[in-house]
């Protein structure tokens, strides 16, 4: 295979899980496809805390903030909006013309500025009509009854089909036909391919952090954790209640992560309480949750996509109690696989340190194992499927070139 350059781009306006899936796809192809160059285009603060392969760099974008459920703002710079997103396109198009990738992998919410994301992508079919755009989507986005309303307003799904030329959904289609679900138009529907769910990293037997003395882990423990944690302090306040009224009668350890996102006086105010109790190891944010999650006999989270891949790849029970922003995809996810018998669901409306209590005592004194997922036919080879498309797509080009140059020969 000839050396290939691939740009991703990813974008979070609240959280970090557009920019971890990426990193984890840069990363599953630079060790599978040796030769390709890949840049990723970001916004995410804290995105010099990932750790890249040696053929992947990034270049960071200005950010930009959700204020309110319409209007957006700049996260950091003393500049309007208009001055921002001008400054994201300019850096966006360089790179592209510079870079000249034979594909583009954009990793967002396609509900976010929409038209920004068309001014800023258009020119690459009339400029390089070799390079494939693709647009990557988690399994669920949100309740159909909202999303679809939104998209049509928004005018989504025309900006999706003049834009890609392929729609991945890092999903199974047996779980959730996203296509079908969103009533896709025939044209974009013809571009969308389900890659199956993405296998979390292996974490190794001899990658244990030094935690394990602490946990002393022939004890069992829960681990909490709210991925980004920039809507997690209702759970973790919940569920440190609980512990807090139970005292030393649980029999479970607990490691509770905030995540890096959490606004600091939050994240603040769980810790100082944290400390007050045994067998609670706290953490705002840790390199080392897959360690914890292989680790634990239960997982309690918020029902992020990426969380719930590495659930599934590890075949962890696991408690869902979902926040309920970006149109209830965390909450309709959930409700989804608590059907399937994959997940138990607290729902948030409902949560107190009472039910958090009673469903963590419940999962874990079952001492059955969380095998309902091999009942279930469940693609969970997304990066593989990745990789395979990326050589499909990458074929094409290279045919489309040399036609083109045969085409520029014969004239």
């Amino acid at each position: 295979m000839e050396k290939q350059h691939l740009l991703l781009y990813s974008s979070d306006n609240g959280g970090l899980g557009f920019t971890s899936r990426a990193v984890w796809i840069a990363s599953h192809i630079a060790e599978n496809l040796e030769k390709t160059s890949m840049l990723l285009l970001n916004d995410l603060p804290i995105i010099n805390r990932f750790k890249f392969p040696q053929n992947v760099d990034y270049v960071h974008l200005p950010g930009i903030l959700q204020k309110g459920d319409e209007g957006y703002e700049t996260r950091r710079l003393n500049i309007d909006l208009k001055n921002t997103l001008t400054l994201r396109r300019k850096i966006t198009k360089s790179a592209i013309k510079t870079f000249k990738p034979g594909l583009i992998l954009i990793e967002c919410d396609p509900a976010v500025l929409p038209y920004e994301m068309k001014n800023t992508f258009g020119f690459v079919k009339s400029r390089f009509p070799q390079t494939k755009v693709v647009w990557g989507m988690p399994d669920i986005i949100g309740e159909p009854d909202k999303v679809i309303p939104e998209w049509k307003k928004k005018n989504i799904f025309s900006i999706l089909d003049a834009l890609c030329d392929e729609i991945w959904v890092h999903g199974a289609k047996n779980i959730f036909d996203f296509a079908k679900k969103y009533e896709f138009p025939k044209s974009l529907a013809e571009k969308t391919f389900h890659t199956g769910y993405i296998q979390a990293p292996y974490v190794t037997r001899h990658r244990i952090h030094k935690d394990k003395t602490k946990l002393r882990l022939k004890k069992p423990f829960v681990l909490v954790t709210t991925g980004s944690g920039s809507n997690g302090f209702f759970l973790i306040d919940n569920y440190l209640r609980y512990l807090e009224h139970a005292g030393d009668e649980v029999p479970f350890r607990s490691v509770i992560v905030t995540g890096p996102m959490m606004k600091s006086q939050e994240k603040h105010i769980l810790l100082e309480r944290a400390e007050k109790l045994l067998n609670v190891i706290f953490h705002r944010y840790t390199k080392n949750l897959l360690q914890y999650l292989k680790y634990a006999q239960l997982v309690v989270c918020n029902g992020g996509f990426n969380l719930l891949c590495e659930i599934l790849s590890y075949r962890k029970k696991a408690i869902f109690v979902p926040d309920i922003s970006k149109a209830n995809e965390h909450l309709y996810r959930s409700q989804i696989f608590n059907e399937l018998g994959l997940v138990e669901l607290a729902l948030p409306n409902t949560l107190s340190p009472d039910v958090i209590g009673e469903k963590v005592l419940s999962s874990f004194m079952d001492k059955s194992n969380a095998e309902s997922l091999n009942s279930i036919n469940l693609a969970q080879d997304g990066l593989k499927t990745i990789v395979d498309r990326i050589k499909y797509l990458n074929s094409l080009s290279a045919f489309e070139m040399r036609h083109t140059e045969i085409k520029i020969s014969l004239s």
